[in-house]
């Protein structure tokens, strides 16, 4: 066999800067990295399997011819009784090619280990790579997180009624309202102060329901700041009439007249009757065929909740009916922020009344279960009524 010379012109691979590697995003979710690193000398820069295999290919082929001369040699020193001089060379020639097949040996061993090391740093590079991916992962959730971050912090420095009755935080406020709080309200500003917060007064949980509900509406206009609460549970129980009935509507109910004396005298206590907002309230207050057919202005402080304010709309309550028109003209039209952003704090797993009437008998209410209902007026349901505080 013709002996080929094995190559002798390896280099180092260059280049400039940090090697670069791309991402690739898998079909089986996983990802890859492509090396797209600008090399020069690249070429000539591999030593791998093919050249490891040429190597040792080279180096048994040598240890055959160095076999072979030593078995001439022996031959040659048998039968050379009387040659002195060429048994004397053929010796020599044979320590020389043992030499020669000494240093093959060692060669071949620096050659496995090279490999080896090869090897390891190709391991250690590839290890290299995902840390580097773990790390940028973790960059870029890190930076995903500061600016949602961001966004909710820059949304929380925004004040008035419209930025804080946009956002959710049900933070306890205290036993009491502060002159920080106080001062808040009364410039309309309500800062540190949101949705769903509360104040724990007397075994009671008065959450924030709305900021600046009632604000700019009546037939005097209310100008003054305010914060509308909500109890969390029922105050106590009480009928709407003694009897089935619901003439005079809301405003002739002995709820009305007396029913609510109760939250009344609780809720000025906890805040202070100075701090209690008084504002126009449009209230019905007569019923023709089992719906509500009149209504005026009246003071209004602590009242039942409209079917509007805990659900959005009327539900048992009678909207137009053929030729009649329900005396529906309330500012209490809309939902409360506090039941929009958490429609679950609607049930309390008690029955409340709300003031709304439903026919000629019954009024509206929501049950223990969080549905929409309607009952008896002479029922003993839940009182759960809302109100407001100013500065």
């Amino acid at each position: 066999m013709a002996w080929t010379n094995l190559p002798t012109n390896y280099k180092d691979a260059v280049w400039n800067g940090n090697r670069k590697y791309r991402q690739i995003n898998n079909a089986d979710g996983t990802v890859s990295f492509e090396d797209v690193t600008e090399y020069t000398q690249k070429e000539n820069s591999f030593f791998g399997a093919a050249e490891a295999n040429q190597m040792n290919a080279a180096m048994n082929e040598l240890a055959e011819n160095i076999d072979s001369v030593e078995e001439n040699a022996k031959n040659a020193k048998a039968s050379a009784t009387t040659a002195g001089e060429k048994a004397t060379a053929a010796a020599n020639s044979a320590s020389a090619a043992a030499s020669s097949k000494s240093a093959a040996a060692t060669s071949a061993t620096n050659a496995a280990n090279s490999a080896t090391t090869a090897t390891q740093k190709a391991t250690a590079a590839g290890n290299s790579q995902t840390a580097a991916a773990n790390s940028a992962t973790a960059a870029a959730n890190s930076a995903a997180e500061a600016k949602e971050n961001a966004v909710l912090a820059a949304a929380l420095l925004y004040t008035g009624a419209g930025a804080h009755n946009a956002i959710y935080r049900g933070k306890n406020l205290g036993s009491a309202v502060t002159s920080e709080q106080w001062a808040a309200i009364k410039a309309g500003t309500f800062e540190d102060m949101y949705i769903g917060d509360y104040w724990t007064i007397g075994g009671v949980t008065y959450r924030i329901a709305a900021f600046d509900y009632y604000y700019k509406t009546g037939d005097t206009s209310c100008d003054t700041h305010h914060v509308t609460l909500v109890p969390d549970s029922n105050m106590y129980t009480h009928c709407m009439n003694d009897s089935n009935v619901t003439t005079g509507a809301y405003v002739s109910s002995k709820m009305y007249a007396s029913g609510l004396d109760t939250a009344k005298t609780t809720i000025n206590n906890a805040f202070g009757s100075a701090h209690i907002l008084s504002h126009r309230q449009y209230l019905q207050n007569a019923v023709t065929s089992g719906y509500a057919s009149a209504g005026s202005w009246y003071d209004s402080t602590v009242e039942l909740m409209t079917e509007q304010n805990v659900y959005g709309c009327k539900i048992f309550g009678n909207c137009i009916n053929g030729a009649n028109f329900p005396n529906n003209y309330t500012i209490d039209k809309s939902q409360y922020p506090l039941f929009a952003h958490r429609p679950d704090m609607i049930s309390n797993r008690q029955w409340f009344w709300l003031r709304d009437v439903a026919s000629a008998a019954n009024f509206c209410n929501v049950t223990g279960g969080g549905n929409a209902y309607d009952s008896n007026a002479s029922a003993a349901i839940g009182v759960r009524p809302a109100f407001s505080i100013k500065s």
